[in-house]
């Protein structure tokens, strides 16, 4: 592991929160209005997490965590990040009715799954299994302008020392998610490359272009 990091991933705070408490060990990934094209990409295979309040939904979480989301938003002059994260497997997800009925590596609800699948979808979704770490504390950094805007990807200021980071689950627990994972989701597959997520694929054998 290196010592320090400055790249950062977007996701809701309340998903931090769940990952932070290792309640949840993957995210679903399709594409952010400003990033090229709208498709997302793996800058990095680790990462901290950068939590955001924006389109935070108590509708899209599963009990009780729908009901631990804060109508209002904290001040918007600094960022806490408390999360480093690895990631160890990158899947395409094509089949709505596996994903749900494998929910458990995640918080959000049937209804946000298939929002999630159904929204261009034409476009892949990547459900992206993550290793976090919690930071040795908890570190606050000035909110930048640049930090803004319906993108995936940040690169903080300055970067966070990894020093004395944790585990957010024990090794047990993780490498049996993971691998259910991996063996459940039979229609699930790997992209070519964990790291060019960028390819434009049809989601289902029926709509392969001519």
């Amino acid at each position: 592991m290196k010592s320090s990091c400055s790249v950062a991933l977007k996701e809701w705070a309340i998903i931090c929160e769940a990952i932070e408490k290792g309640e949840q060990t993957a995210l679903l990934r399709k594409g952010g209005i400003r990033e090229e094209g709208g498709v997302f990409r793996i800058q990095e295979m680790d990462f901290l997490l950068f939590p955001t309040f924006e389109h935070q939904n108590a509708g899209s979480l599963r009990t009780p965590w729908g009901e631990k989301v804060s109508m209002s938003q904290p001040e918007a002059d600094h960022v806490t990040v408390s999360l480093y994260a690895e990631v160890t497997k990158v899947l395409q997800v094509v089949d709505e009715d596996s994903l749900k009925k494998n929910h458990d590596p995640f918080i959000w609800n049937d209804n946000y799954l298939k929002i999630r699948f159904d929204f261009n979808p034409y476009d892949p979704l990547y459900l992206i299994i993550l290793r976090a770490y919690r930071l040795a504390k908890h570190v606050d950094i000035p909110m930048r302008k640049e930090y803004s805007g319906c993108k995936s990807w940040v690169t903080l200021a300055e970067p966070i020392s990894l020093e004395g980071v944790t585990p957010c689950m024990d090794d047990d627990l993780f490498n049996e998610i993971e691998r259910v994972l991996l063996t459940d989701f039979d229609n699930f597959q790997s992209p070519p490359d964990p790291l060019d997520l960028s390819r434009r694929v049809r989601i289902s054998s029926d709509e392969i272009p001519s």
